[in-house]
């Protein structure tokens, strides 16, 4: 079966509308844009809330309910009621309390 040069132009057309549309990766990915996992960054980068950013250095770097780990931030894992030993280790929206004398 023989398809039309208009079917073969509309597929090739197809195609490379997709791959312009995938997010970069493979490592290459630059500041600010599009990521799925840390992978996909630039070296000196990290994929923070599914973008490419300055990789970390201290826990503020990263915000409320997250800390630094090896240049990458990550979610706390405590939830209310758990005990936080540091702002660091609290999830978002709790706060850590010292009540030591």
């Amino acid at each position: 079966m023989r398809t039309s040069p208009f079917a073969r132009g509309l597929s090739l057309l197809v195609g490379i509308a997709a791959g312009l549309s995938l997010p970069a990766c493979g490592g290459n990915a630059g500041l600010g844009e599009s990521c799925s996992s840390v992978s996909d960054c630039a070296d000196s980068l990290q994929c923070f809330d599914h973008i490419c950013v300055p990789r970390c250095t201290r826990n503020s770097d990263c915000g409320d309910g997250h800390s630094c780990d090896r240049g990458v931030c990550t979610l706390a894992g405590t939830t209310e009621g758990n005990q936080c030993f540091g702002e660091y280790d609290c999830a978002p929206g709790l706060s850590w309390f010292d009540d030591r004398p």
